[in-house]
C-alpha cells in the first residue's frame, strides 16, 4: 500500500489493464453486497464458490448501476460530460 502512495502508477501489460479496471470499477459494488452473498455461498459451497459468487454479484450491481446512470435525463446535461 506504501509503495502505491509513493509511486503515482504502476505500469501492466496491456491486456491486463482491462481487467483491471472492470475489477477496480466493481470495487464499491462488491465491497457493498458482499456481505450479503458471501457467508451464505460459504456455508454451503466452500471458500471458493463464495469468493466466485461475490465477484460475480459485485459485477452484477455494478454493470446495473452502471446502465441506470447512463440512462439518466440529467447527465446528458450536466456540465462535467462536456
Amino acid at each position: 500500500m506504501l509503495l502505491l502512495l509513493w509511486v503515482g502508477s504502476v505500469p501492466a501489460p496491456g491486456p491486463h489493464n482491462r481487467i483491471l479496471g472492470v475489477v477496480a470499477g466493481m470495487s464499491l459494488a462488491l465491497y457493498l453486497a458482499h456481505w450479503q452473498v458471501y457467508p451464505p455461498l460459504m456455508r454451503n459451497f466452500g471458500s471458493p464458490a463464495a469468493f466466485a459468487g461475490s465477484a460475480a454479484v459485485g459485477f452484477a450491481v455494478q454493470t446495473l448501476c452502471s446502465r441506470v446512470v447512463a440512462c439518466c435525463p440529467w447527465r446528458r446535461y450536466s456540465s462535467a460530460t462536456t
